[in-house]
């Protein structure tokens, strides 16, 4: 199994969870700030913009 398939479910089921208590009433978490979320969101397209095109590689 890949990292993605292990660490993914882990990280959604933690966003779920986030998602759960803000609805509650409890304060957001740090990571779950809007502008937290911006300046991760423009580190992966710097990211992204340097890694290039993806290409699909055979099995």
């Amino acid at each position: 199994r890949s990292a993605h398939e292990i660490e993914g479910p882990a990280g959604v089921g933690w966003l779920l969870q986030q998602l759960l208590t803000i609805l509650r009433g409890q304060p957001r978490t740090e990571g779950l700030q809007a502008d937290y979320q911006l300046a991760l969101a423009r580190l992966w397209q710097d990211i992204l913009r340097c890694a290039g095109p993806a290409e699909q590689r055979a099995a």
